[in-house]
């Protein structure tokens, strides 16, 4: 069975082709959530081992930059993601 990457990851992951060690891996998912790209948040979340808790060069995680998004189905599946369980499970 082939995953068809979404077209925001696809450009996300050309962008770091351009400046390949100018940026972490990590921003990628941070960028998706910023832009309220729910399937390519989806996407990263299913196929890299990414801690939705690892905070960024700006002390910014991707579950921190999701609950300041209006985007639902990005704040659900960062909270539904391994690393992010444990605050689920503190406020729900």
């Amino acid at each position: 069975m082939t995953v068809e990457t979404p077209l925001s990851v696809r450009q996300h992951i050309f962008h770091l082709s351009l400046k390949p060690h100018s940026l972490p891996f990590f921003m990628n998912i941070d960028w998706s959530v910023q832009l309220k790209q729910e399937d390519a948040t989806a996407f990263l979340l299913q196929n890299y081992d990414l801690d939705v808790l690892e905070r960024n060069g700006f002390g910014m995680s991707a579950l921190s930059e999701g609950f300041k998004t209006d985007s639902v189905p990005v704040l659900q599946a960062l909270l539904e993601h391994d690393s992010g369980k444990l605050v689920f499970n503190c406020i729900f």
